[in-house]
């Protein structure tokens, strides 16, 4: 990347930095609001997780959120970020907060239901590389992995994060061991109605609900067991 913008907050008296490509959505939003993106959500997230466990951050993009698990929640972190002209960015941006570094394990790679490759798909808006989506039809060269292959075996799993851009379904088949034992509370994205459609068709028989209440531009609800 040629190019990237720099940001700096201070949140609860510590000094927090990123980098973002040029122009894109959450840096602008963090540089609008002098704080964390979806900052709402992160603090009702901090207020009702009660259990101890790691965290699963998948699509981490820049890392706002994968930095507020670790260096704000202190918790420890997987995080997930197949983009490969985001991820160097995810990398420096956990590496250059202190508090996280240490916390925080980084996986290029997407989440889905089998290990295979993938790729990325065409048309990501320029000014918003979040919504940058792994096309897991097609045989490419972006890694996928199940969640259940690489998270640590026995280890509490308090938290899942998912913004996969309309894979939820996908992300999840590829965790379902982990949902069985360790119920972890689950924040994920619903793009639209149908994609709501299609977690709760997986969470459900789980016995999860979903939460009234949702943040973010993008909805973003709460699943509990």
């Amino acid at each position: 990347m040629a190019s990237v913008v720099r940001t700096r907050f201070l949140f609860e008296g510590v000094e927090y930095a990123f980098e973002h490509p040029p122009g894109d959505h959450i840096g602008r939003c963090q540089e609008r609001s002098g704080g964390f993106y979806e900052a709402s959500l992160l603090n009702h997230i901090r207020a009702v997780l009660d259990r101890p466990g790691i965290v699963v951050d998948v699509g981490a993009h820049v890392g706002n959120h994968t930095v507020f698990f670790s260096a704000v929640m202190r918790r420890q972190v997987i995080a997930f970020e197949p983009n490969p002209l985001v991820f160097p960015l995810l990398a420096r941006n956990v590496a250059g907060n202190a508090q996280a570094a240490q916390r925080v394990t980084l996986l290029e790679a997407a989440a889905g239901s089998s290990i295979g490759l993938g790729a990325i798909a065409p048309g990501c808006p320029a000014e918003n590389t979040g919504m940058q989506r792994v096309d897991l039809s097609v045989t490419g060269c972006t890694l996928v992995l199940p969640l259940d292959s690489v998270l640590p075996r026995g280890a509490a799993v308090a938290l899942m994060k998912l913004d996969v851009e309309g894979c939820e379904p996908l992300a999840l088949a590829g965790a379902l061991d982990t949902i069985r034992t360790q119920r972890p509370l689950i924040a994920m994205e619903a793009v639209d109605d149908d994609a709501l459609a299609a977690q709760s068709a997986v969470l459900q028989p789980l016995g999860y609900r979903r939460s009234r209440a949702h943040w973010g531009s993008t909805p973003v609800y709460l699943w509990s067991p």
